[in-house]
């Protein structure tokens, strides 16, 4: 009975003991300042600074920012760019986009970019780039003006304008007809241009060509030689296509992205062309119009018909 009761005396003094041996720690305050992102506008294929700059190739598609924290704070900065996502949503683009080909970066903020190498272009329809900012070592979410976890932007690979002008014609004198081409696209592209007559009293020399290679915003011109044989109207077919269109048609309506005024997207062997008919109205030579030389050669005969006129009348 004594040992039991000095066991037990035992036992609680070293639970007592033990009891003192921690430290309890209370719930304390903690300070946690999140820090905005600010974007700022970066160069861009358009030569219009854009908050996503892009310059690219059928090679690679590099996509550029400029991004730092608020306040100057030196920590790293993390981006994450999807290539042609289309299930955006408000959803993390790290589960939206799974899959979907792109790039990354991490590291020091300020004027930054990362590479898609051979780019999945859509080259019938408007492409898109979605990007994700945030910082790497944190949960925290930074979300556009808008309300998106990303931010995002369009653009086309192939965009061009054909256009043609009014011209003078004389027949009898061949004459050069301008064709100007202005691409408005991603890609620099040379361009085929093949201009036919449709009726028979024209002739045209020089009338399939290419062109020079021209970045966005940049015209070239073509300039096929016209020569009327007879005082009639004639009719013209117009085509071109860029060389760095590689979308793959079966039929008219799959050209329908290069659709605009007065000119028709039509699938040839396979690929796209813009085609436009037109007609160039012949006036006939006034007076005024002949060179020099026509005059010297056309003179004697207006002299023998004032001549047999004149006699006509006595």
């Amino acid at each position: 009975m004594r040992k039991g009761l000095i066991l037990a005396v035992l036992l609680v003094a070293i639970i007592i003991h033990f009891v003192k041996a921690q430290t309890e720690l209370e719930a304390g305050e903690i300070s946690l300042q999140i820090t905005p992102i600010v974007l700022e506008n970066v160069s861009d294929y358009t030569k219009t600074p854009k908050l996503i700059g892009l310059f690219g190739n059928q090679s690679y598609l590099m996509i550029s920012w400029n991004a730092y924290y608020y306040g100057g704070v030196e920590n790293d900065i993390a981006v994450l760019c999807y290539l042609n996502c289309f299930n955006l949503t408000n959803e993390d683009l790290t589960s939206s986009c799974n899959g979907i080909q792109n790039c990354s970066y991490i590291g020091l903020p300020g004027i930054r970019s990362c590479t898609i190498l051979n780019p999945n272009y859509l080259y019938n329809q408007t492409n898109t780039v979605a990007c994700k900012f945030y910082n790497p070592y944190s949960d925290i979410v930074y979300n556009s003006s808008e309300g998106k976890p990303y931010i995002a932007r369009n653009f086309s690979v192939i965009n061009y304008t054909m256009k043609i002008s009014t011209v003078k014609v004389t027949v009898g004198e061949e004459f050069s007809f301008p064709i100007k081409i202005t691409n408005y696209g991603l890609l620099e592209s040379v361009y085929e241009v093949n201009l036919t007559p449709l009726t028979s009293n024209v002739n045209v020399k020089d009338g399939y060509t290419t062109t020079d290679s021209i970045t966005y915003g940049e015209t070239t011109t073509t300039y096929p030689k016209i020569l009327f044989l007879v005082a009639q109207n004639a009719n013209f077919k117009l085509r071109s296509r860029s060389f760095e269109d590689r979308f793959y048609c079966l039929s008219n309506n799959d050209c329908s992205y290069l659709n605009e005024y007065s000119t028709n997207g039509i699938c040839i062997e396979n690929s796209c062309y813009k085609e436009r008919t037109f007609q160039i109205e012949a006036g006939k030579m006034a007076l005024p119009d002949f060179s020099f030389y026509q005059v010297l050669v056309l003179l004697p005969l207006f002299v023998a018909t004032y001549i047999f006129i004149s006699k006509g009348k006595k």
